[in-house]
């Protein structure tokens, strides 16, 4: 009995030795119009560059309509949060749409100090 208790500590301590993944939510904003513009924010300075180059994606210039870019954005793993119409003052009285998107990424121990670091290097 002595035995798999010994057993069983070895193996908690083992399994938290290890350091632990945890999932956060990055968002952007597309702002659909004559051209489609996808914003980041300050992601760019904050995540590391291997979660950069992963994560944000611009779309190909070839795709034009702002449904081609939300299929881009879905396919790359981005979900809708909200959508909003608004009409902007310009001579043909177009209306704009801007969605909120968001990705549930994966970061390391190593990666969420270098994000905390990055947002005190803000202030």
């Amino acid at each position: 009995m002595r035995k798999y208790l010994l057993l069983s500590i070895f193996i908690f301590i083992a399994i938290n030795a290890f350091p632990q993944n945890r999932k956060i939510e990055i968002y952007c904003a597309i702002t659909v119009e004559n051209y489609n513009n996808v914003e980041y924010g300050r992601l760019e300075k904050i995540l590391p560059d291997s979660l950069v180059m992963l994560h944000l994606i611009n779309p190909p210039k070839k795709t034009r309509s702002g449904i081609g870019v939300i299929n881009f954005m879905a396919f790359s793993g981005w979900k809708i949060v909200t959508a909003t119409e608004a009409h902007v003052l310009i001579s043909d009285s177009r209306s704009r749409i801007e969605y909120l998107m968001k990705k549930e990424i994966e970061i390391t121990e190593q990666d969420s100090e270098f994000i905390m670091a990055q947002y005190e290097k803000m202030k």
